[in-house]
């Protein structure tokens, strides 16, 4: 047993994603696109970060951009009742609000089981709730299509969801209607990108779909056209989904839930039609739509499945209940014993654990309550509930603990200083109760921590029982925390490393390890951390700030466990002293780093009311300038810094940058030119520079600059693209030629270069080669008006008038104000005739400011 534990110890803690993670995944993968899905906000939402989860407003407006976008695809035309007297099932961003809270809830729950799981088995974990969410969506697409009187048959798109069988399905659908494949080459312009579609199953962008539709429907006003355009767009895009589910629990999993879903709903909507003979309300088929498993009529039609199902363990999924399948996924699926995970995770981890030996249930039950609460952000609700649970068993440790975590959190962020003496009082009952667990110990210090009481902090996390323990990475966060804020930065570097050692893959700690390592002058081990820390996902903006925190002591300050712990400190910090500096400084610091640059600005100013000759202030405020696109700003603040500090290499090339922004390049040449002065092994500064020096036209001086980037790094493509570029623009088209090959063959994925080598192609009357390539870049890019443009040059220019005219409709279609692709569709028809309609365009290419100088 204990060589077993011993290497369980070893493996990590897999990470299960947020809801938010969840969403902003599909968004991005799936190309799910809405006005609402841009703010900065938003893409906080889809970090996943608690501290950046935003409010409910900002949740129910991204959650409703989802459902917006998804539901132009027609994936539910189910969602209204076929007839005014039955009730009206959820929307879809109900549902979907549904969905996340549950993900969230049931995460909350899986997490604390899952504390050594290995890492080899995750996919089980993936595969479990797969299944069981093909099942809930089987009961819920089985009731809304009942509703609205949909035949089983509008499933058939699921047979065809495999990258090799959706191009079977396009090839049927262009059989059916009696288009050959050569006529569909000449109608989509493109043989091989019409193969790569039949064949090898790719996907076609949304503007092919369209042109697709019209090959086989030519009149885009019907309603067939429209359903089969629906339909296309439906299979791609959920074929896109099951690819995306695929790279998580694989291809074979994957296919089986597909087949799964589709016969699960067809036999369910059979049994409820069976049901609806027997008078069943459409009130209950409206809860059922709504809540899925958790129907009270979900019971007797999972029973009706498992009956006839002959797989074991979709058999068995299909008799779970409420939490039941979590038990499964762990006793089963991921072969872990329960109770050596209950005796693992309470000697190595510390962790709360959600006991399956229950002495109390009802109190357990106020518990397991409070823990969903938690989840969400209720941690008003959540300590109600859980003081229910502690009064109803008073010598359950975990009770005492979880009240006191969440007293703690809301008193500090309310600065609530009764409220945490409270929580510190639960979590010595948690500690009197179980002198041997680490977890209520480490509150207490952290509690500590952020009323203020830093040296008491220090002398009770340093007093810790020996019997208690083992000893965890958060036991030591803490203590290093408290180091830090007495100043004691080298005792503090050591409590970090054993956090680290304990858990390596946690970029704060990484971070503060870096910060500390920075304050006592070991360049080896901020080295080490501060890549640490970037491997791990931190932050870019942490990277680029640190340096700037030299000569302020941030660790004066409490570093908390997370963002909202560490700005409780400082506000009761600065709620004492309203004149202290460096509060405000570490404050606008964590501000930044949320990416909540308006709050940070408000805090640098009380820095530079506070101390006007702060140079750091300056130079912070004008990046969170910068952050904001207020460039003259950031410019300011940034040249406020430079004269305080002339020999800043990071200050002038933020400001360099900020010119760029500006498409000042003369002063950005400037500011690159003395970071390279200064520092000549810059290499983002001769980048960019050397692109400021083709902005302006300097093509010698810019192809030097590119020169001295690539004899350091050759095998930068972004440098030989750029380079490429300047030789094109000195009509040196074999050098142009040679750096674009060189770009292509490191990333063959990127579009610009393919359009950029079409350009060189063009004007070497290559047309053949440059039309290949304004192919390629259309199809990574998803279309651009540029390429579209170049393409019917070099198709106007082969006298292949039709083709040139589709691509100049699809620039403008693009980019309506367009001068050079009005001018040449005006071109194209002139050839063809239109003499009229040439004009048109002609006219209108002047008006939006081509000078015809012909």
């Amino acid at each position: 047993m204990k060589n077993t534990r011993e290497a369980k110890e070893r493996e990590i803690r897999p990470q299960l994603p947020t809801s938010s993670q969840l969403l902003g995944a599909v968004t991005r993968n799936l190309g799910v696109t809405a006005p609402g899905l841009s703010a900065k906000t938003h893409g906080r939402f889809f970090s996943g970060r608690l501290e950046g989860r935003g409010k409910d407003s900002t949740r129910g407006e991204i959650l409703e951009a989802i459902a917006e976008a998804i539901s132009e695809l027609r994936l539910g035309p189910v969602l209204q009742s076929a007839q005014d007297d039955i009730p009206t099932p959820p929307s879809l961003t109900e549902i979907l609000e549904w969905h996340a809270l549950e993900w969230d809830r049931l995460r909350a729950f899986l997490l604390p089981r899952m504390s050594r799981v290995y890492p080899r088995h995750l996919a089980a974990v993936w595969v479990a709730y797969a299944r069981l969410a093909a099942i809930d969506l089987a009961l819920r697409l089985a009731a809304h299509m009942h509703l609205a009187g949909a035949h089983p048959n509008s499933l058939d798109f699921l047979d065809w969801l495999a990258v090799d069988r959706r191009g079977d399905y396009l090839n049927r659908r262009r059989a059916e209607a009696e288009v050959t494949l050569l006529s569909l080459f000449h109608t989509m312009g493109s043989k091989s990108l019409v193969e790569s579609w039949v064949y090898d199953g790719v996907r076609p962008t949304d503007r092919n779909l369209k042109r697709l539709a019209t090959a086989f429907v030519p009149d885009r006003a019907s309603a067939e056209w429209s359903e089969l355009y629906s339909e296309l767009k439906r299979l791609y895009w959920t074929s896109d989904v099951v690819n995306l589910l695929a790279e998580f629990i694989g291809e074979e999993a994957t296919a089986d839930i597909v087949v799964r879903l589709r016969q699960y709903t067809t036999q369910l909507h059979r049994l409820l039609h069976d049901a609806a003979d027997r008078e069943t309300e459409a009130e209950e088929l409206v809860e059922l739509a709504t809540l899925g498993t958790r129907s009270r009529l979900s019971e007797p039609l999972l029973l009706s499945l498992a009956a006839i199902e002959t797989d074991d363990e979709w058999r068995e999924d299909l008799q779970a209940a409420g939490s039941d399948w979590i038990r499964r996924l762990i006793g089963v699926n991921l072969e872990i014993d329960m109770a050596e995970v209950d005796d693992l995770i309470d000697e190595t981890d510390g962790e709360i654990l959600e006991r399956w030996d229950i002495s109390n249930p009802e109190a357990y039950r106020h518990y397991q309550r409070s823990m969903e609460l938690q989840a969400q952000g209720k941690i008003q609700e959540a300590i109600a509930e859980v003081s229910k649970a502690a009064e109803l068993d008073p010598l359950d440790p975990v009770n005492h603990y979880t009240l006191g975590s969440a007293k703690g959190h809301l008193g500090a962020e309310a600065g609530d200083k009764a409220l945490v003496e409270e929580a510190i009082q639960s979590c010595w009952m948690a500690v009197t109760l179980d002198p041997n667990w680490i977890s209520p110990w480490t509150e207490v210090g952290w509690l500590m921590l952020r009323s203020g009481r830093v040296e008491l902090a220090v002398k009770h996390l340093k007093s810790v029982s020996p019997d208690c323990g083992p000893l965890d990475s958060r036991y030591y966060y803490a203590l290093g925390a408290a180091h830090s804020a007495l100043g004691e930065h080298t005792d503090a570097l050591a409590a970090y490393e054993s956090s680290l050692h304990l858990n390596p893959d946690e970029p704060r700690t990484a971070a503060v390890a870096a910060t500390e390592a920075l304050a006592i002058g070991d360049k080896t081990k901020f080295n080490r951390y501060q890549k640490m820390a970037r491997h791990h996902g931190l932050s870019g903006r942490w990277d680029s700030l640190l340096g700037l925190f030299k000569e302020v002591q941030t660790g004066s300050r409490v570093l908390g466990l997370t963002a909202e712990q560490e700005i409780a400190v400082l506000n009761a910090a600065i709620a004492r002293n309203l004149n202290d500096a460096k509060a405000y400084f570490a404050r606008a610091r964590i501000h930044s780093l949320r990416e909540d640059d308006a709050r940070a600005i408000a805090d640098l100013n009380a820095v530079i009311r506070l101390e006007p000759s702060n140079a750091n202030a300056y130079m912070c405020r004008g990046m969170s300038y910068a952050y904001m696109g207020r460039f003259d700003h950031a410019i300011s603040d940034i040249s406020e810094f430079i004269r305080r500090r002339p020999s800043d290499v990071t200050a002038y090339y933020w400001r360099g940058s900020a010119y760029v922004e500006q498409k000042d390049y003369d002063r950005a040449i400037g500011d690159f030119s003395e970071v390279i002065r200064l520092d000549p092994n810059h290499l983002d500064a001769l980048r960019g520079r050397g692109d400021c020096h083709r902005y302006e036209r300097q093509y010698d001086q810019a192809i030097a600059d590119y020169d001295a980037v690539l004899e350091r790094e050759p095998d930068d493509s972004l440098v030989l693209r750029g380079r490429g570029l300047a030789y094109s623009l000195k009509d040196k088209y074999d050098l142009a030629l040679r750096n674009y090959d060189a770009a292509l063959l490191l990333d063959s994925g990127d579009s610009l270069t393919y359009q950029f080598r079409g350009d060189v192609y063009l004007a070497n009357r290559e047309y053949d080669s440059a039309i290949g390539d304004f192919d390629t870049a259309l199809q990574l890019s998803g279309g651009d008006g540029d390429t579209y443009r170049k393409r019917g040059n070099a198709r106007l220019l082969r006298r292949e008038l039709d083709l040139a005219m589709g691509d100049f409709n699809a620039a403008i279609e693009c980019e309506p104000t367009d001068a050079l692709a009005h001018y040449c569709r005006g071109l194209a028809r002139a050839y063809m005739g239109d003499a009229k309609g040439a004009e048109k365009d002609h006219r209108r290419a002047r008006e939006l400011g081509f000078a015809d100088k012909s």
